[in-house]
Parts: structure tokens; sequence; C-alpha cells
């Protein structure tokens, strides 16, 4: 069984940060499991910036009112 890693950080809205995170190869080869982002970067579909290594979870309330969503989960897709 693999041991699961969490990642945390708080990205303030920016989307260098926020890329440079989940495209970041070392954070898999290091045995991330989950990445968990404080105030993601929302586009304009208020969906966020994602890359096939990790799916994205919204708070369940994100849909009803994506403006209030100020976290977001990231499970790497292969775990």
């Amino acid at each position: 069984m693999d041991k699961l890693s969490i990642w945390q950080q708080n990205v303030n809205k920016s989307p260098t940060c926020q890329h440079n995170i989940i495209s970041n190869k070392h954070l898999i080869m290091k045995g991330i499991s989950i990445i968990t982002l404080q105030e993601p970067v929302l586009g304009g579909g208020r969906l966020t910036i994602a890359l096939r290594d990790w799916i994205t979870i919204y708070p369940s309330n994100h849909a009803n009112n994506p403006l209030k969503t100020r976290s977001i989960m990231f499970i790497r897709a292969n775990f």
C-alpha cells in the first residue's frame, strides 16, 4: 500500500504559482498523493487550472457559488 502524503499551499490566486505546483514532477516523484490549495485560480468558466496527472476535487457548494470557493484538492490520478 502506498503512503498517503499531502502537500498544502496558499497560492494567493496566482496562476503561475498554481501551475508550477501542479506541473512539478518532483512532487509526484516525492510521492505526494494529494495537493490542497488555498485561494486557487478560477478561470472564466469558474473552473481551475488542472493537469492530467491530477484529479480536481471542488467543494460541494462550488457549482452553486464558485466565487466562494476558497480551496480545492487535487488527487494524483495514478494513486
